[in-house]
């Protein structure tokens, strides 16, 4: 009994073999459908031979290399899916890059608050980064379900149209890659991102016309307008989600982590008894300027409650050391939501303890207040704009919630509201020289 002779697809040789003896693809080679697709996106690891050769004629002849790559000549191509989760991760690569030496150049003579809302957005651009080739991946079942919808008339199947679009996706980074140093040339401006999707467009309708041709030129290009456009706005509304579900995620992150205080804090906080008091950080010096200039974050009572007294007594020995009538944790290098302010509203002014405060209400009025001064900015005084009351919510040294209304502006009586004004604003990366008035 003899074994039947199969047919290579890519070069026409015929062979009893399981791969062809000419140019050794596997004889087997069926139509793609989705069963295969499937196999495809879980080898995305897997390099193959091809990718030179594959992303010169995505720029000869797309519909040609894709048209030959549907019906089974494939042994000189790239996988189209690992094809672009290449090209994808080289973008990513030079575009963080890119990004990083444009970020050191802007920032080299940015203000402190620049350099605070860079850092803050860092988290969540690292986040696009890190997810951009998967991202890109998962846009390729939307550009092909249009594609699938507009050009259905032309016989590929959903699979294929798949394959079609992760070549084009393929292409069109590329082109992106080519166009780095153009956006670097703009500064990353938002002109020049918009421009880029320029060549972008061009390529993909290019290849949409050349591909599908049993319409007429019109309407092969409406056709292909109008599946661009449907998958335009369906990958926005996917990256919104995808966006979305990052930024959710790392804010849970943040809240399950940041209520904490690190092991530098606990250090600092711990590093001496109760009744030695910290060093305060004068705004004089450049580093201790910066730290005084960050806002802060709430910290759990609960999960750090011995810490937190540890710090409350020393802050307290502090402030009597310095003869103050308040203090922030900040000013002692803590960048955490809590501040002591004298009650010069009570009998014998007691020191109380506000943490996570907020200022949930106050008059549209404000004053301006004589001799305002702080602990960081030694022998300097001056009026500052305050309001006359405000109603605030924090919680006390004994895990207590406390709103209350504070009222009082007047040296010569009670100037509690502006103690509390005064130290809210340390927790705000904001010093009362921000505020002067005459």
């Amino acid at each position: 009994m003899h074994n039947a002779e199969n047919l290579c697809k890519n070069c026409g040789n015929t062979t009893k073999n399981s791969y062809c003896d000419v140019c050794g693809q596997p004889t087997n080679t069926q139509r793609i459908k989705f069963s295969s697709l499937i196999l495809q996106v879980t080898t995305i690891f897997n390099l193959d031979r091809g990718f030179l050769f594959t992303i010169k004629r995505l720029f000869t002849n797309p519909s040609g290399a894709i048209k030959e790559y549907l019906s089974g000549k494939r042994v000189r191509y790239s996988k189209p899916f690992g094809l672009v989760f290449i090209v994808v991760t080289v973008y990513v690569i030079l575009s963080y890059w890119l990004n990083a030496q444009m970020e050191s150049i802007q920032l080299s003579g940015a203000s402190a608050l620049d350099v605070e809302m860079k850092s803050a957005t860092q988290g969540y651009t690292e986040s696009i980064y890190s997810y951009y080739s998967y991202i890109q991946l998962l846009t390729i079942p939307l550009y092909a379900f249009s594609a699938y919808i507009f050009f259905k008339s032309d016989g590929y199947n959903y699979a294929e149209h798949c394959v079609i679009n992760a070549y084009i996706t393929a292409g069109s980074t590329v082109i992106s890659i080519a166009y780095l140093p153009v956006i670097a040339y703009f500064h990353s401006s938002v002109e020049a991102h918009y421009w880029s999707m320029i060549p972008i467009t061009a390529y993909s309708l290019f290849v949409y016309i050349q591909l599908f041709k049993r319409s007429s030129l019109i309407i092969r290009f409406i056709k292909a307008f109008g599946a661009a456009i449907l998958s335009t706005l369906s990958v926005l509304f996917t990256i919104m989600i995808i966006s979305t579900a990052i930024i959710m995620t790392s804010m849970f992150s943040h809240l399950q982590t940041d209520n904490l205080l690190t092991k530098s804090e606990k250090e600092l906080i711990n590093g001496a008894d109760t009744n030695t008091p910290f060093r305060v950080l004068p705004a004089t010096n450049e580093t201790d300027s910066l730290f005084l200039r960050k806002k802060c974050t709430n910290l759990s009572f609960e999960q750090n409650k011995d810490d937190i007294l540890h710090l409350v007594e020393r802050l307290k020995v502090t402030l009597d050391a310095e003869q103050g009538v308040g203090i922030a944790a900040p000013q002692v290098g803590i960048a955490r939501n809590l501040f002591l302010f004298v009650r010069t509203d009570k009998p014998d002014y007691p020191v109380e303890v506000a943490i996570n405060p907020h200022i949930v209400n106050h008059p549209d009025e404000t004053i301006c207040f004589e001799r305002d001064g702080c602990l960081s900015i030694p022998d300097t005084s001056g009026n500052s704009i305050r309001y006359p009351w405000v109603e605030v919510e924090y919680t006390n040294e004994r895990g207590e919630l406390i709103r209350e209304r504070l009222e009082g502006y007047s040296r010569s009586d009670s100037f509690v509201a502006v103690i509390f004004q005064h130290e809210y604003d340390h927790l705000q990366g904001i010093l009362f020289t921000d505020k002067l008035c005459d």
